[in-house]
């Protein structure tokens, strides 16, 4: 069946905007993958020799991001988003090129100075492409946008580590995937500045108890109090999320038998099905309501990290793999329409910085707790096979169920008052 011509021109002509704030943030994706999660470890590691300080290193880029959400997600209502997305790939492009520059007694500070740039740039870019989102999209298919962004975020991951480390083999050196890194920032600058239009600042609209003022640090932390319902699920979801990220590595290569090529063989193509499926499973969002996505989406998480804590099987942690991919691919693009919904267009920025602090930090708590309680026996319980190395799992299920019930209590509670969602 030839696709109709005018039917294309139109949904081109109306996505515009939309697709070109994919295609940039797929690039800055990808490049903020590469730099964090390929040459940071190997760099710091392997050419500076540094490698007990690569937590410290990676954990202020996380914590500059997760703190600078609601003050520059707020910036973006005030100034226009397009500036501050414009900036960020820029200035992590060159933060890219000058970590490999740096040598000397200091190079330890000098690169956690770097990374915290690179957490406000990554802080910057996010928050701003998401409240985007509600600028250039209407309610209707807003969880299906979200799902564009998803695509983008879920391609990084899964393309970054073969991308970076092929770059590095290719020439030979630790430095190739820096220097691929910041071009990737450099494309994605050159995206948004010259392709994606200039709105100016969102468009108010007048909703009572929404009254509009101008951008002050004290009016940051407001939003806590408008949404509490999400900004408490996210403290408990992200923070049983965060235990997992740095040790599910470690647990497939010490306990389910497989390699590191293994590892990544097998977790690349969950990653490449959620991009390939994030926009279709998006749009139950706005077909079955932003609410009912989210609680259906931690649900099935849920059901699966029990799977996770409860058995040691390749084939069952396989299976679940690919439902918390499906769960995550569901939940994750309609929470963030959700957040942007609860508040007027004037606010989106600062109320998703808001949730996004919440997030980063209790994700940043997780990362830092996770590996100690995988290498201690102090929460073990080996009579009821609870061992040192499923315990984050058990507090993972555990923490997502919790969310999973706030969910399909009080967030939709509010939301049925509030008539949205």
């Amino acid at each position: 069946m030839v696709p109709n011509v005018s039917r294309v021109r139109q949904f081109l002509h109306e996505y515009r905007a939309l697709l070109i704030l994919g295609g940039a943030a797929l690039l800055a994706e990808l490049a903020y993958a590469i730099l964090n999660l390929s040459a940071m470890p190997m760099y710091v590691d392997k050419g500076l020799h540094e490698g007990s300080h690569i937590g410290l290193i990676f954990g202020t880029f996380l914590a500059t991001e997760a703190l600078s959400r609601p003050a520059l997600g707020a910036l973006g209502d005030r100034i226009g988003r397009k500036p501050l997305m414009v900036a960020a790939p820029a200035l992590t492009a060159v933060t890219s090129y000058v970590t490999i520059l740096i040598h000397g007694p200091n190079t330890v500070l000098i690169l956690i100075g770097l990374r915290a740039l690179d957490g406000l740039g990554s802080s910057a870019l996010w928050m701003n492409a998401f409240a985007a989102i509600g600028d250039v999209v209407g309610e209707k298919n807003r969880s299906a946008a979200m799902s564009v962004l998803n695509v983008t975020y879920m391609g990084g991951m899964a393309l970054g580590f073969l991308l970076g480390g092929g770059a590095n083999d290719y020439f030979g050196t630790l430095t190739a995937s820096f220097y691929l890194a910041s071009m990737l920032f450099v494309l994605a600058f050159l995206a948004l500045l010259i392709f994606f239009p200039s709105t100016g600042k969102p468009h108010h609209v007048d909703i009572p108890g929404h009254e509009a003022r101008d951008f002050k640090l004290s009016h940051v932390f407001r939003s806590f109090k408008q949404v509490p319902d999400m900004v408490v699920m996210a403290v408990v979801t992200f923070l049983g999320m965060g235990l997992l990220t740095p040790i599910v590595k470690l647990y497939g290569f010490d306990h389910l038998g497989l390699t590191e090529t293994q590892f990544g063989l097998a977790v690349a193509p969950i990653a490449a099905g959620m991009g390939i499926f994030a926009v279709p499973l998006g749009h139950l969002g706005d077909r079955f309501g932003k609410t009912t996505a989210v609680c259906w989406g931690l649900l099935a998480s849920s059901i699966a990290m029990w799977v996770l804590a409860l058995f040691r099987s390749l084939y069952l942690a396989a299976g679940a793999g690919v439902l918390i991919g499906l769960g995550f691919t569901i939940a994750f693009p309609a929470w963030n329409a959700l957040v942007i919904s609860s508040t007027d267009s004037e606010r989106r920025g600062e109320v998703l910085g808001a949730v996004g602090f919440a997030q980063g930090l209790a994700a940043m708590a997780g990362t830092l707790v996770g590996p100690y309680i995988y290498h201690s026996d102090a929460l073990s319980f080996p009579k009821l096979g609870v061992v040192n190395y499923n315990v984050p799992f058990w507090l993972s299920a555990i923490l997502i169920s919790v969310g999973t019930v706030i969910c399909f209590t009080w967030v939709c509670n509010k939301m049925v008052v509030a008539g949205s969602g």
